[in-house]
């Protein structure tokens, strides 16, 4: 009996541990590594690259500071690292088509940061994804927010869907 009240009395901490730990205000994947930012103590925040994070806005990950840069600014997920592409056998392969560099595909006016795997947007254009001429399937386009937009009439969408 005391040792069933001993174990009892142990797990106890543990499962308050794991059920007061807060949540992350995102996941790693959606987050960039702002281990070596400047702190203000004043307000808890964290600065890096001209970006404040609040304090509600990072967190501590395995030892490492991780800032949300996607609630700070509009992010388009990249699949694929810097300088890749997703090629013909549906994996990450080296960009051999000037398609996959988005220095070719983004208009000269339109700012942007590549951070790890996300290409954060800082002004308020939008620009095409690998846009080739007269391919009306292309027809997308990235708002200030990260969110794709497609363009295509329900006719198109039933001709590639019956070509599919």
């Amino acid at each position: 009996m005391i040792r069933s009240v001993f174990l009892f009395l142990c797990w106890i901490p543990v499962y308050l541990c794991l059920c007061i730990t807060p949540k992350p205000p995102c996941s790693p994947d959606l987050s960039i590594d702002i281990t070596d930012s400047d702190y203000d103590s004043h307000t808890g925040s964290r600065t890096k690259d001209n970006i404040t994070y609040s304090q509600y806005d990072y967190y501590v990950h395995n030892g490492t500071i991780r800032g949300c840069i996607c609630n700070m600014k509009a992010c388009v997920r990249k699949c694929c690292p810097l300088h890749e592409d997703i090629g013909p056998e549906k994996a990450c392969a080296p960009n051999v088509e000037v398609r996959g560099n988005y220095s070719d595909v983004v208009p000269n006016n339109f700012t942007y940061t590549i951070v790890s795997n996300f290409l954060v947007c800082q002004n308020k254009f939008r620009f095409q994804l690998y846009p080739v001429q007269d391919r009306e399937a292309e027809a997308f386009t990235i708002d200030t927010n990260g969110n794709l937009r497609c363009y295509w009439s329900s006719d198109m969408y039933k001709s590639i869907r019956r070509r599919a």
